[in-house]
C-alpha cells in the first residue's frame, strides 16, 4: 500500500486507506484488491469516515480535515481544525472531529463546511456515534455522550485509567482502556456499562461486524465479542505487526498494518 497505512473504512463501494507516511487516500477495489484511485490530502493523515456523499480524512499532521468526493475522488474542501486531530465519525449532520492537542471537539457542517468547537477537559482519543448521542474517549479515563443536535455534554461515563478508541453499533458501544489494557461494553442508550473485558495487550480501534465487536491490539490480535452480550466470539491472529484501525465491510474484516505496509483481508468465523 505505501507507508503506514493508518485508517480504514468500507464506503462507497470501496475499502478506503489513509497513507499516514505519504500524505493520500487510496481507493480499494474490494474483490480484486486493485487501486482504483489515489487522492493527494493533508500531512499524517488517519481517521476516516463516511457522510454526504464524501470520504472524511483527519490530517494529524497538518490540523485539518480533507473533504473527498467519493464519487469522483476530487477534493471538495479543507477545513482547518484544532491541533492533533485524532478520530472522526459523521453523526446527525456533523462530521465530529477529536482535537488531541488541544482538548476540544470539532463539529463540522455537512452542509456548509463551517467549524464550531466544543471544548472539553481532557485530550480526547476515539469518536463514534451510538445510542442516539456521540460518545468521545478521554485520556483522563471518562467517556462523554454529546447531543448530536445542540453539541452539549449530556452525561460522563467513568471507563478506567485511559478511555481511547472506539467500537458501536447501534446502542452498542465499546471503549478502550488503554493504560488499564481492556475494552468496556456500555450501552449507549442508558449510559451504562454492562461489561469490561481484559486484554494482554493495549487495545486498537475496532469495528462492529454482523454482531460480533472485532477490538485489535498491539500485538497483532483482533478480540471478538458478541456486541449485545458481550460473550467471547474467537481470536483471530491479523497477520500484521500493528493493526492500528480494522473496519468491516462485507461480511469481511479489515485491517491497516500502521508498523509495515499493508493492508489485509480477514474472513471471520460465522458469528
Amino acid at each position: 500500500m505505501g507507508t503506514s497505512p493508518c485508517g480504514i473504512i468500507g464506503a462507497a463501494g470501496s475499502i478506503w486507506v489513509s497513507l499516514y507516511g505519504e500524505g493520500e487516500l487510496v481507493e480499494l477495489d474490494p474483490t480484486t484488491l486493485a487501486v482504483r484511485r489515489t487522492v493527494p490530502v493533508g500531512t499524517s493523515p488517519c481517521g476516516l469516515a463516511y457522510g454526504a456523499g464524501s470520504i472524511w480524512v483527519e490530517n494529524y499532521g497538518s490540523d485539518d480535515v480533507t473533504r473527498v468526493d467519493a464519487t469522483t475522488g476530487t477534493v471538495v474542501a479543507t477545513i482547518d481544525v484544532g491541533g492533533s486531530p485524532f478520530d472522526i465519525a459523521v453523526v446527525g449532520d456533523s462530521a465530529w472531529v477529536t482535537d488531541y492537542a488541544s482538548q476540544g471537539i470539532s463539529r463540522i457542517s455537512l452542509s456548509t463546511n463551517k467549524r464550531t468547537v466544543i471544548d472539553v477537559d481532557a485530550s480526547p482519543v476515539g469518536i463514534v456515534g451510538a445510542g442516539g448521542k456521540v460518545w468521545v474517549g478521554l485520556l483522563d479515563g471518562t467517556a462523554l455522550a454529546l447531543d448530536p443536535t445542540s453539541g452539549a455534554v449530556v452525561s460522563r461515563l467513568d471507563i478506567g485509567e485511559e478511555a481511547t478508541w472506539t467500537a458501536a453499533a447501534g446502542d452498542e458501544l465499546w471503549i478502550g482502556d488503554r493504560a488499564g489494557k481492556a475494552v468496556v461494553h456500555v450501552n449507549a442508550r442508558t449510559g451504562t456499562i454492562t461489561g469490561r473485558a481484559p486484554l494482554a495487550a493495549i487495545p486498537l480501534d475496532g469495528d462492529v461486524l454482523e454482531g460480533v465487536a472485532w477490538i485489535p491490539d498491539k500485538l497483532g490480535r483482533l478480540h471478538g465479542f458478541d456486541a449485545v452480550t458481550g460473550e467471547p466470539k474467537g481470536l483471530l491472529d491479523s497477520q500484521v505487526t500493528e493493526p492500528f484501525v480494522i473496519a468491516g465491510f462485507d461480511g469481511l474484516l479489515w485491517a491497516a498494518d500502521f508498523q509495515g505496509t499493508d493492508v489485509v483481508r480477514i474472513k471471520p468465523p460465522a458469528p
